[in-house]
């Protein structure tokens, strides 16, 4: 009889990396989708407040019609964000609503800042903003860890908004 030692095979660990990789394909894609939504976004908003807000709202001469411009910049930044979700998901950036929802927050009231702005310019640079917005909020969504990710997007939301005040 002979006896048979079974050899145990030990492999080391396979490290994983805390951050999901991201490609530089990947950055630009998020970039060019924030760049279209931008665009989207000012199209929206310039269409709503001249066609929709400021119709129902400066029929008389009331304090309401001041309001037009920031109630149709709501409803662009919604529809905006719908379509980012949507281009983010489809492009399969990890955590797309995280970063939509970054890009979003940090980003609210920069539409009314291009109502005074020549077309040409307020559309680039709400699509440069947009652009670089993607493009960072899509960026700080890739650590594995999920409060990482939601700490940073925190932070990153926090310096957007001091930024737009100053």
């Amino acid at each position: 009889m002979s006896t048979r030692q079974e050899e145990t095979i030990v492999e080391p660990p396979m490290r994983v990396s805390p951050f999901i990789p991201m490609s530089v394909g990947e950055l630009l894609s998020a970039m060019l989708g924030g760049a279209i939504v931008g665009f989207i976004v000012w199209g929206a908003m310039f269409l709503l407040n001249q066609f929709v807000f400021s119709a129902l709202l400066c029929r008389s001469s009331g304090s309401e019609c001041s309001s037009a411009p920031t109630y149709a910049m709501i409803v662009a930044m919604v529809v905006g964000a719908l379509v980012g979700l949507g281009w983010l998901a489809r492009m399969r950036i990890y955590r797309p609503l995280l970063a939509v929802l970054g890009v979003t927050i940090a980003l609210w009231t920069a539409p009314l800042f291009s109502v005074g702005l020549p077309v040409h310019v307020a559309l680039l640079v709400l699509s440069a903003f947009f652009a670089v917005g993607y493009g960072l909020f899509a960026w700080l969504a890739r650590p594995r860890s999920f409060l990482l990710s939601l700490l940073l997007t925190v932070l990153a939301i926090i310096a957007v908004r001091m930024a737009f005040i100053i």
